[in-house]
């Protein structure tokens, strides 16, 4: 309501100067012009006289007139601007409510990852899934790596990739291995596996190499 009153305030205003300049070009500064023109009038013929007050009022009437349309037409853009101004707000209202589900989704995520993979040390922890299936792992380590900035997780995680080699391993144990670690609820991945077939020995064994990716939430 205030935008409203506020433009009707500049429309009294200008109305206002405009109005007071036109007195002044018309009527003069002291109305000088208006006792002339009264003179003037007082020595027309009565049948002169009645022109000339008509042809006042015309002119008026069309005063008036551009007056009201000068105004409405002010309304009119106003409304305009009002609309335009309205539409800007949803959209913004769209796009906060919008934003806020994101970055809630994101809290979120970044807090299940955190729990997950706060206390992983990745070394000791494949150590232990091999001790368990009966695996030897070689060359094992780990590295963290920044996301790059294009991706929406750039700011909030960082990837971490556990390489390492498994020598003469059988299928079911590298299989049942790489199930473990997957189902460790620690956000890791398989992403790289090159498998190499050893021949010579009567049981069917593999050289593996393999890379496990994962997420880490980023510094604070």
């Amino acid at each position: 309501m205030s935008v409203i009153t506020d433009f009707t305030s500049q429309i009294s205003s200008s109305a206002g100067s405009l109005f007071q300049q036109f007195k002044q070009r018309v009527l003069g500064e002291n109305n000088e012009r208006l006792d002339f023109i009264m003179d003037s009038f007082y020595k027309l013929s009565p049948q002169q006289q009645t022109g000339a007050i008509l042809g006042s009022f015309s002119i008026v009437g069309l005063v008036v007139l551009g007056a009201v349309l000068f105004y409405f037409s002010r309304i009119n853009n106003l409304e305009s601007q009002l609309n335009q101004g309205f539409d800007s707000l949803h959209r913004l209202r769209v796009l906060s409510a919008q934003y806020k589900r994101v970055d809630e989704s994101m809290r979120y995520l970044k807090k299940s990852v955190n729990r997950k993979t706060s206390k992983l040390r990745p070394k000791a922890f494949f150590e232990k899934i091999a001790g368990q299936v009966g695996v030897t792992l070689q060359s094992l380590r780990s590295e963290e790596k920044e996301i790059t900035d294009g991706s929406p997780l750039a700011a909030n995680f960082k990837y971490l990739k556990i390489s390492f080699r498994m020598p003469k391993v059988s299928l079911p144990r590298m299989l049942k291995f790489f199930s473990e670690i997957e189902r460790s609820d620690k956000t890791l991945v398989v992403s790289n596996l090159t498998i190499r077939g050893l021949y010579g020995s009567k049981k069917l064994y593999f050289d593996v190499e393999a890379d496990v990716t994962g997420f880490k939430v980023g510094s604070e």
